[in-house]
Formats: structure tokens, sequence, C-alpha cells
């Protein structure tokens, strides 16, 4: 065995270590609001920019039924992407009782079991688990009808760049937009890097799977995330083997629960408005 081969090996070996995979994911699909682009113009942009990667959608039930709702959801399927259940409304499971749990679950189930791209994969509303006492009912209650829970390792606050940029649309300010797509780029990069060193540091066992949402924000910046995620040498990959069979109570503290754990300035909204302000973002 030559010496050039044992040292192929052991760069093969040690890039394989460094390699990190990771699942796009997008709650609140079909979104029906936002100033920036109409509905369909951001379902499209998004699609477009997404071209070659593969991506889950979780679709609300009661957006799915809003005028051409339908439409958008078509879309999402054709272009070859993934949807799964977001529920019908979007309300913290620790506000539900478990009854109001399982109605909403089964309207939204129904609706989206016509589409030919769902998989039985459930995404928390709020990624809210509810309260200890309603888990073990709800996590039964998936796995007996054969869904799996799409956990999230990368939290991110794009939901409020998103209200930033609708606040300042609706005030007719001007926007920066190169200064505020430098701002998420670089939190999103950190957001991810946080995610990495949680799962190093519990020796959590699972592939990266980052929450954003299908909101006027990423339609906008879609192709710079995607620059960055290749840029720090992560690759993306379909969903499909990566969220668990079963997933219950322990599964939860072991695997999401760390997650959501969120410490430091890069995941407080005051951290954003600040750097908004230092880089004069809006005028």
């Amino acid at each position: 065995m030559s010496f050039r081969y044992l040292f192929l090996v052991a760069a093969f070996c040690l890039s394989q270590a460094f390699a990190t995979d990771i699942v796009l994911t997008f709650d609140d699909a079909p979104f029906p609001y936002g100033q920036l682009y109409s509905s369909a113009e951001r379902m499209e942009l998004l699609l477009k920019k997404l071209e070659g990667h593969p991506a889950v959608f979780f679709v609300v039930g009661e957006y799915l039924e809003m005028p051409k709702g339908k439409q958008e959801v078509e879309k999402i399927c054709a272009s070859g992407k993934t949807i799964g259940n977001h529920s019908f409304i979007q309300t913290p499971l620790s506000l539900q009782t478990f009854d109001q749990f399982k109605m909403y679950f089964l309207a939204a189930d129904i609706l989206l079991s016509e589409f030919f791209t769902f998989h039985k994969w459930y995404r928390y509303p709020y990624l809210d688990y509810g309260v200890d006492a309603q888990q073990a009912r709800v996590f039964s209650f998936l796995q007996d009808r054969d869904y799996k829970v799409a956990f999230v390792t990368i939290y991110t606050l794009d939901y409020y760049f998103n209200q930033r940029l609708q606040e300042a649309l609706s005030e007719g300010k001007q926007i920066n937009f190169d200064r505020f797509e430098e701002i998420y780029l670089d939190l999103l990069s950190e957001w991810m890097d946080y995610a990495e060193e949680v799962r190093k540091r519990n020796k959590i066992e699972v592939t990266h799977v980052i929450d954003l949402h299908q909101n006027d924000l990423n339609a906008r910046f879609m192709t710079g995330i995607l620059q960055m995620i290749k840029k720090k040498g992560w690759t993306i990959i379909s969903a499909e083997n990566v969220f668990f069979d079963r997933f219950d109570h322990e599964d939860y503290l072991r695997i999401q629960k760390p997650f959501l754990e969120l410490e430091g300035e890069i995941f407080k909204k005051s951290y954003i408005d600040q750097l908004f302000v230092e880089k004069e973002v809006f005028r």
C-alpha cells in the first residue's frame, strides 16, 4: 500500500469529518402577506432561485384555503419540492387543548393528502412543543398516524428581519438592500455556526435542519443564502431519511431542546436593530 494512497484516504476522511449537510425548510406556505411581492411573485421567485436544490415547504391549512392558495401549493409540487403539515392555523401548542390540536392537525392533513409531493412530516407552529403534560399524547398521536416530527436544529430570526422590512415599506422608508442583505447573511452564517457548536458539544447525531419562512425576505435574498451556504462548505440535501420514525419526549429533550436554548446577542432583536442603525439600512 503506497504512501500516496494512505494520504488520499486520510485527506478524504478529514474532508468528510468537516463536511456539514443541511436541509432547507420553509414554514408558513403559501404565505399570503407581504408588500414587496404579490403572493404569486413571491412563490415563483423563491422556487426559481431554489431550482436544483431540495427543500421542504410546511403548509398552513388556512393559507391553502385562501384565494389561489391551492395554486401556490401546486407550484411547489410541480417544482419537485416536498410539502409537510404545519397545522391548519398558527397557534402555539401550549395555547391549545389536545382536542384543538387534533382538530387543526387533521384539517390540514385532509387538505394536504391530495398533493403528490406531500410527506407525513409535522412542523410544530412556532416550534412550540407544548407543556410536558401534552407532549406524550401528541407524540403518540403523530406516530399512530405515521407522521414524523420535523425538528429544527438551526433556529433563525428571519421572521424578525421580514417584520422590519415590512415596517420600512409601510412607512415609505428608503431601504439599502445591499446592507440589509449583508447583515442578514452574516447572522444566518452565525446561527448555523451556533447550531453546529451545539451539535458537537452535546454529541447529537442529526443532520442540520434550518427553519426559514416563505416570505418576501427569503424570496429576495435566496440567491445570496445559497451562495453563503456553499461558501461555508455545507451541502444542501434532501430531507428523506433525516427525520426519525419515532420521536418521543426523551428524543425532544435529547435532540430538539438543546437547539432551542438560545444564548448570545445574535438571538436578540435589539442586536439586529442596532446593526440596522449602525449600517444606516433605513432612511
